[in-house]
């Protein structure tokens, strides 16, 4: 269920453009690889004419290949700038896409969420405080609004530029490409662990922010009481613990 949420509130048209954002990420991605390519090639050919005009003796015909290595500066130039060029834009669209998506629907999902608490009978609300609820729904629509959104695509860029860096490294240096793939499984564990971590941290802030919100919304709602009372300094303290 949670897989799906990027689509199960969203129409036809934002999943057609979702499929669109993730088409034009996956271009976005591969610019990564096409500029490691382009480089591998600037850099043996570059290498290539430098040895050729060191051996010549006395510099003899070394003009042409001197105009050759401008000739081959000047594609491999324009060729850099057509990647950047196309990986600006795709990479724009794709971000205006995604979030004009997660936006429409984290919209949907603040709608149903509001009914589904209007319907609940009276018992529901002596579970759960009321005071809190505003808080908790505001801050998980966030957490709500960056998964559905740009998040989604960013992943899906990024591991279409990570396959693409794999396939040319391993058409450059195999052997090398095979020793970097040994170091995957580490890198992958260190960012579970980091991101269990982070979840943790996270769902620790959201309960302190809910029940710190539970209090705020007390005394706003009783201010001339709490101000009759002279409690403001016994709030604040609740307010920061």
């Amino acid at each position: 269920q949670t897989c799906a949420l990027p689509i199960c509130f969203a129409t036809r048209g934002e999943k057609g453009l979702m499929v669109l954002g993730l088409a034009v990420a996956s271009c976005s991605g591969l610019g990564i690889p096409a500029w490691i390519f382009l480089l591998a090639r600037s850099l043996d050919t570059f290498s290539s004419l430098g040895v050729l005009i060191a051996a010549l003796p006395g510099g003899k015909g070394s003009d042409g290949l001197k105009d050759i290595l401008t000739q081959e500066m000047t594609q491999l130039s324009i060729a850099f700038m057509i990647v950047g060029i196309i990986t600006f834009m795709t990479g724009a669209t794709y971000v205006a896409i995604w979030t004009y998506t997660g936006s429409r629907q984290s919209v949907r999902i603040e709608k149903q969420f509001v009914k589904s608490v209007l319907n609940q009978d009276a018992a529901w609300f002596d579970l759960n405080d009321r005071e809190e609820l505003p808080t908790k729904m505001g801050t998980s629509l966030v957490y709500i609004r960056t998964s559905i959104g740009r998040n989604v695509a960013d992943t899906w860029m990024l591991g279409t530029s990570a396959l693409g860096c794999l396939a040319v490294a391993i058409w450059l240096n195999s052997a090398l490409a095979v020793i970097m793939l040994a170091v995957i499984p580490i890198v992958a564990l260190v960012m579970l662990v980091f991101n269990y971590f982070i979840r943790k941290v996270n769902r620790t802030a959201s309960e302190q922010l809910a029940i710190a919100g539970s209090i705020a919304t007390e005394v706003v709602a009783g201010i001339k009481t709490v101000a009759a009372l002279c409690a403001k300094t016994h709030f604040i303290k609740a307010y920061k613990k």
